[in-house]
């Protein structure tokens, strides 16, 4: 897993794997904005995986540090007219 140093709120990803608390997000695109606002998250992870999805880590509000973050994993939806 490759952390993403610098990235914007608007990438969209399509998860196929997430969090028992975000289980409504699978299969649906949604911004990283939009999931951050979801949990009301104090902070945002971006890592690029292996085989080239993406896996975001959020910490809702008022978490401890040693808690396990929130997680959606899958591939980033392209716009099909991004060409």
């Amino acid at each position: 897993m490759k952390r993403v140093p610098f990235f914007t709120d608007d990438i969209t990803v399509v998860p196929h794997t997430v969090s028992s608390e975000l289980a409504h997000l699978i299969g649906k695109p949604v911004t990283l904005k939009r999931i951050q606002e979801e949990v009301g998250a104090q902070g945002i992870g971006l890592y690029e995986l292996p085989g080239g999805d993406l896996h975001v880590t959020v910490r809702p509000a008022g978490t401890a540090q040693c808690e396990q973050p929130l997680f959606v994993e899958g591939p980033e939806a392209i716009e099909a007219n991004a060409a």
